[in-house]
C-alpha cells in the first residue's frame, strides 16, 4: 500500500480519536466522530452534519444470508461517510421483477446539528415503510429535522422481502438455540438501534434517550420491537406512524409452510438433510430470491405485501396485539396515530385498473379482498350511496378496519398500562391536499381510477420530517414546522405540546379518546376518531375479538 495513504489513514484515525475522547464529536471538526467500529468523516453543509453509509452490522451475504446480523467489523481507517449504502434488495423499476439494491446493505445515515451541543441531542432512529418489500433510509431525510430542532436522526436500511422475513424448515434447524427462522429483517433493525446506543454519544446523542419511529411498515416494526424482548432497554419512547395493519402475527409453523411453498421453483427443498437444502438457499443468486409462490397477497386480507413479521419464538413470542391487551410491552411514552384516508392507496393498487362495482363491492371487495365473514353488515354501514365510487367506499372499510381502529385498540391498551409519568398522544392527519399528492408522486403512486386520494396513506411523513424541499404552499410549510416540532418535543420530553402552539394535544386514554386532527387550516383536538371510524363495529369484529 502507498506509504503516504496508510500515513494519512493512521493520522485521520488519531485525530478522530483526540477529538472524541471526550464521549463526542469536536467543536473544532464536528464531522469527525469515533465509533467502536473505528473512525468515520462525515460532512457538513448548512448547518447540518451528515454520516451516511455507517455499517452497523457484517454484510448479510454467503454464509450471514439467513442469519441474525453479526456485527460490523472493526477498522483502522477512517470511513469516508459520504454517500449511502446501497439499498436492501428488492424489485423495482423498470419490471415488478427487476432486482435494484444489493445484499450488502446494513448501513445507516446520521443527521445531526453542526454546532457541538451544549448537552447530549435526543436521538431519533427512523424505519421506512414499504410493506417490507420496498424501500431505504433514504425515506428518512434528517437533514430540515436535526437543524431546524436540534435533535439526531439516524435513518437504517433491513433486509427486505424473502432475505429478510423468510421462515424455513432447514433455516429454523441451524438455529439450535430457539428454532427460529424468519424475522432477519427485523433483527436487523434491533441490530441498529444497539449500534445507536452504543455509539450515537460519539456524535453527541444521548443513548439513554433515543426515540424509535417508522411509517406503515416501520410503524409496524416499532410496535414489534415494543413487545419483543429483543428489544428491551434499546429505545425510550415510540412513535409508530400508521402502523396497525398485522395485529395477529402468523406461527412459525404457518410461515415455514408459506416458505417451503414459496422455495419450491428454486430445487432446493428436495437437496437432502436440512444443512443441505440451506446450503443450496444460500448458493443462489439473489435475485432469484424476489421470485416465488406465495399467495397472491390480496387474496383474503388486504395485503398488498405477503412479508410480514411472524411469531418465530425468538424475536416475538407473541403477537403485538395480545401482548399490548396483556400488559407484557414496553411501557415507554407513545405518539402514534393514523391518516384520514388510509385505504385509498391500497385499494387503488389492488383494483385501480378494474375498480369495484356496485355488484361486486361486497363479493370481491368486502369479503375477497379484505376477507370480511360477514360482507352484507360492512355494505350496510358503508352504503355505496353515501360515496363517489365504490373504490372510494372500499377505501373508507379497508382503512377504518385495517388501521384506524386496530391502532386505537391497541393504544387503549398501551395507555391504560403506562405508568405514571408516561403518556400516550394520538394524531389524525386529514390534510386533504397534501404536499405528497398524486401528481409529485406519481411514480409511485397506482393508477388513481375512480377514487380520490386525499389524505393517504404515507402523505404525512413529509411533515413530521419537515422534507418539503419542491414548491410548498405557505399553508403546508406552517403545518410541517409545527408537525415537526411536536415530533422533535416528544422526542425530547415525550410530550409532543411545544409552549404557545395551539391546539394542545391531550393524552389519550381508553375512556376518553382524545385525538388531535391535523390540517394546514385548522387543526382540531379532540376529535372523535373513534366515532368517525365507526370503530365501536370494529371493535367486535375479528381480530379485535380475538384479543
Amino acid at each position: 500500500m502507498n506509504r503516504s495513504i496508510v500515513w494519512k489513514s493512521l493520522g485521520l484515525a488519531a485525530m478522530a480519536l483526540a477529538l472524541t475522547a471526550c464521549g463526542g464529536s469536536s467543536s473544532a471538526d464536528p464531522t469527525f466522530a469515533q465509533t467502536q467500529q473505528g473512525p468515520v468523516k462525515g460532512t457538513a453543509a448548512n448547518g447540518v452534519v451528515q454520516f451516511l453509509g455507517v455499517p452497523y452490522a457484517a454484510p448479510p451475504t454467503g454464509a450471514l444470508r439467513w442469519k441474525p446480523p453479526a456485527p460490523a467489523l472493526a477498522r483502522a481507517a477512517v470511513l469516508d461517510a459520504k454517500a449511502p449504502g446501497a439499498q436492501c434488495l428488492q424489485a423495482g423499476p423498470p419490471s415488478a421483477f427487476a432486482a435494484t439494491g444489493s445484499e450488502d446493505c446494513l448501513y445507516l445515515n446520521i443527521y445531526r446539528p453542526e454546532a457541538a451541543p451544549a448537552a447530549p441531542l435526543p436521538v431519533i432512529v427512523g424505519i421506512h415503510g414499504g410493506g417490507f418489500v420496498l424501500g431505504s433510509s433514504a425515506f428518512m431525510n434528517g437533514t430540515s429535522l436535526a437543524k431546524n430542532n436540534n435533535v439526531i436522526l439516524v435513518s437504517i436500511n433491513y433486509r427486505l422481502s424473502a432475505l429478510g422475513f423468510l421462515a424455513h424448515p432447514a433455516l429454523t434447524a441451524e438455529d439450535t438455540a430457539t428454532r427460529a427462522s424468519g424475522n432477519y429483517g427485523l433483527m436487523d433493525q434491533n441490530a441498529a438501534l444497539a449500534w445507536v446506543k452504543q455509539n450515537i454519544a460519539a456524535f453527541g446523542g444521548d443513548p439513554s434517550n433515543v426515540t424509535l419511529t417508522g411509517g406503515s411498515a416501520g410503524g409496524l416494526s416499532v410496535f414489534t420491537h415494543m413487545v419483543s424482548p429483543m428489544s428491551a432497554g434499546l429505545f425510550a419512547k415510540a412513535a409508530p406512524q400508521s402502523g396497525g395493519f398485522s395485529r395477529l402475527q402468523a406461527t412459525l409453523a404457518q410461515s415455514e409452510a408459506a416458505g417451503t411453498a414459496f422455495t419450491a421453483p428454486w430445487n432446493c427443498n428436495s437437496a437432502g438433510t436440512n444443512a443441505q437444502v440451506a446450503a443450496c438457499l444460500r448458493s443462489l443468486p439473489a435475485a432469484t430470491t424476489l421470485i416465488g409462490a406465495l399467495p397472491p397477497p390480496q387474496s383474503g386480507t388486504g395485503n398488498l405485501s405477503s412479508w410480514l413479521p411472524i411469531i418465530d419464538g425468538k424475536f416475538l413470542t407473541t403477537s403485538t396485539s395480545i401482548a399490548f391487551a396483556s400488559g407484557n410491552f414496553q411501557k415507554v411514552p407513545l405518539m402514534t396515530g393514523v391518516v384520514d384516508d388510509e385505504g385509498t392507496f391500497f385499494v387503488s393498487a389492488a383494483f385501480g385498473q378494474a375498480p369495484i362495482t356496485a355488484a361486486t363491492y361486497e363479493p370481491v371487495g368486502i369479503a375477497g379482498f379484505l376477507g370480511l365473514a360477514n360482507p352484507a353488515a360492512v355494505s350496510a354501514r358503508y352504503p355505496l350511496a353515501s360515496y363517489p365510487s365504490p373504490n372510494q367506499a372500499l377505501a373508507r372499510v379497508y382503512g377504518d378496519f385495517r388501521v384506524t381502529c386496530g391502532i386505537l385498540q391497541d393504544t387503549d391498551s398501551i395507555a391504560s398500562a403506562l405508568p405514571a409519568g408516561a403518556k400516550a398522544y394520538v394524531y389524525q392527519f386529514s390534510e386533504k391536499t397534501p404536499y405528497m399528492d398524486a401528481t409529485s408522486l406519481a411514480s409511485r403512486l397506482p393508477p388513481n381510477t375512480n377514487i380520490t386520494y386525499g389524505a393517504f396513506h404515507g402523505a404525512d411523513v413529509p411533515y413530521w420530517f419537515d422534507q418539503m424541499t419542491a414548491n410548498p404552499t405557505t399553508a403546508q410549510l406552517q403545518l410541517a414546522q409545527t408537525m415537526s416540532k411536536s415530533f422533535a418535543n416528544f422526542a425530547r420530553t415525550g410530550n409532543p405540546n411545544v409552549d404557545g402552539t395551539l391546539p394542545l394535544w391531550q393524552p389519550y386514554s381508553a375512556s376518553q379518546r382524545g385525538v388531535l386532527n391535523l390540517t394546514h387550516a385548522a387543526s382540531t383536538a379532540n376529535v372523535d376518531a373513534y366515532g368517525a371510524h365507526q370503530c365501536s363495529y370494529w371493535y367486535g369484529q375479528p381480530p379485535s375479538t380475538r384479543l
